[in-house]
């Protein structure tokens, strides 16, 4: 009965309600059901209804406040579907999928993925687009990312090295005591 909801309104307020009431099952159980929604949604911004498809991105950006969602829509293939949709005509669509973006990129898993798949070459040209909005959107996913990516270059130099570092990736250094 819930995959033959057709309406994004009433899928999203099916969501909520199950959610309050506490009638999901947490954990995997809660993003394998979601999963197929995910898998929906993927299919519905491939198609041609151009109306269809800006209603799908404006429920995407809503849900992507959970990062459970943002989990399963990298397991469907949404992310490649919203990296497309950034590389169309229509700018309310691009800034719609470029908000989405960011938000996966507000995630570890995001990031992992965005940086794994070389995404990143393909979001670059957004930095350069007409539309503020957009340019800010994947200025802030960049940001993510590289925060992540630096994080990741001061633990393991640290665990090379086998030094002490702070949270900064500072290397902490005491000084011996000279017994007299």
């Amino acid at each position: 009965m819930i995959g033959s909801l057709h309406s994004t309104g009433t899928r999203l307020i099916l969501r909520s309600c199950l959610s309050m009431l506490c009638l999901l099952p947490t954990g995997t159980g809660n993003t394998v059901f979601f999963g197929d929604l995910e898998d929906k949604m993927t299919a519905e911004l491939q198609g041609s209804d151009h109306i269809l498809r800006k209603k799908v991105l404006i429920e995407i950006n809503e849900d992507f406040h959970r990062a459970d969602f943002v989990v399963a829509s990298l397991k469907s293939g949404l992310l490649e579907e919203l990296i497309k949709c950034c590389k169309e005509d229509d700018d309310a669509r691009r800034e719609l999928a470029s908000s989405a973006v960011m938000k996966v990129a507000g995630t570890e898993e995001g990031r992992e993925h965005l940086a794994s798949k070389h995404h990143l070459a393909d979001l670059s040209v957004l930095l350069r687009d007409t539309v503020p909005a957009i340019r800010e959107n994947t200025y802030r996913a960049f940001l993510f990312v590289a925060e992540y990516r630096n994080c990741l270059l001061y633990t393991s130099d640290a665990a090379d090295d086998s030094l002490r570092v702070d949270l900064g990736g500072r290397r902490i250094i005491k000084k011996k005591k000279n017994k007299n």
